[in-house]
């Protein structure tokens, strides 16, 4: 999805988006380095306003993702919402710079274009990242994996644990009095 910037006037274009699960799919080939997949349809509006030569994005996302919980390696379902506000300048002010190479903290939040048009997707992308985490969790108490025999603990209970525990070498650390 593609938005001419000349098409952007001051008062501000609107525009909604509904993507299906093969979102990540059409932007990219190979997404690679992402920790999820959309399990959902993903909607949003983009609200785009330009001031001179600077844009003012601003808009929404939402949807639903599969995770992979990071104790117990099962899938299960997330739900993101997101508002995002970003601030972008032409490229070429980058290029311009001279001096220190330091950013100021107010530069932290705006990012930069060129050309003319702006690439709505890869913007959507980033919002949907920023709004997935990368360690969750299936439940908080997620037992995990025993890593003794590798079973889901969640599903049955385990006693690996305490059986190795007690034929470790240490296993007599455990009777000494301080």
């Amino acid at each position: 999805m593609k938005l001419r910037i000349k098409d952007i006037t001051p008062e501000g274009t609107d525009i909604e988006f509904e993507h299906g699960e093969d979102f990540l799919e059409k932007i990219s080939p190979q997404p690679e380095g992402l920790w999820f997949r959309l399990a959902d349809p993903v909607r949003g509006s983009f609200h785009a306003a330009r001031t001179g030569q600077d844009l003012n994005i601003s808009g929404r996302v939402s949807g639903g993702v599969r995770l992979t919980c990071r104790r117990c390696l099962e899938e299960f379902p997330y739900e993101f919402s997101r508002e995002f506000f970003l601030d972008l300048l032409p490229e070429i002010e980058v290029r311009d710079r001279t001096g220190e190479n330091q950013l100021k903290k107010e530069e932290l939040e705006q990012g930069y274009y060129q050309g003319d048009y702006l690439d709505l997707d890869q913007i959507l992308l980033e919002q949907i990242v920023l709004s997935v985490p990368e360690n969750a969790l299936c439940r908080e108490e997620c037992g995990g994996l025993c890593p003794v025999c590798g079973g889901n603990r969640n599903l049955r209970g385990c006693q690996c644990a305490q059986t190795k525990l007690s034929r470790s070498p240490f296993a007599v650390l455990k009777k000494l009095k301080v």
